[in-house]
């Protein structure tokens, strides 16, 4: 299979999902259009992975970048070719299909390893994930009309779902244990003061609690 990687950072080449799938033996493209990159046609590849970034889907007419984005995903959906996305990759299915993202009034976050619960539904896709790895402020506020929640939590509602064929899950199993001090150097800035953002050392020790269930 071809697989098309949605990025939003150059740099960001590298995840699990990459690491899954080369080592399936898939050929994985990746493609920056907050860089300038052009999307490719709906058709060029066998599989969509859209991954995590800093631009919410409600400011698409600040950034051009990101309606192109929701306007493919939904091409693709249409199009019935295999999809995931992570993050905003997950925020980005949902409004494609009407359903936008926000922050909650209190400016709680999930930064670092917060639990999940599944859904009957989603149980025998998540029962073995007793945390996972949270990197967000906002999250979809609704399933796409017609979609399956999969996971929920107690500070936002979803946190996985499916929509025909299509999932999303606002969490990152992308994350590797050894990408977790940068990413924190990351969005230090941003997140070290909200509530629910945990501090690295507390990071770490979770990822090597929690690693083995997300691999």
């Amino acid at each position: 299979m071809k697989v098309l990687s949605i990025i939003h950072n150059p740099a960001w080449t590298e995840s699990r999902i990459v690491d899954l799938l080369t080592e399936a033996g898939h050929e994985v493209d990746h493609c920056c259009p907050a860089a300038g990159d052009d999307l490719p046609s709906v058709g060029a590849h066998d599989g969509v992975v859209v991954n995590g970034g800093s631009v919410s889907v409600w400011e698409a007419d600040q950034h051009p970048f990101m309606q192109r984005e929701i306007d493919f995903v939904r091409d693709v959906v249409e199009a019935e070719v295999p999809f995931a996305g992570f993050c905003l990759g997950s925020q980005i299915l949902a409004a494609a299909f009407g359903v936008t993202s926000a922050s909650r009034p209190d400016e709680q976050v999930e930064y670092g390893f917060w639990p999940i619960q599944p859904t009957d539904a989603g149980r025998e896709l998540f029962d073995d994930l007793d945390h996972v790895f949270q990197v967000h402020e906002e999250a979809s506020v609704a399933v796409p009309d017609g979609g399956v929640l999969l996971a929920t939590s107690g500070l936002f509602d979803v946190q996985a779902y499916r929509f025909r064929h299509a999932y999303g899950l606002q969490f990152h199993v992308d994350a590797r244990q050894h990408d977790i001090p940068s990413w924190w150097e990351d969005n230090v800035e941003r997140y070290a003061n909200r509530p629910g953002a945990q501090p690295l050392d507390q990071q770490i020790a979770d990822a090597a609690r929690h690693e083995s269930a997300i691999d």
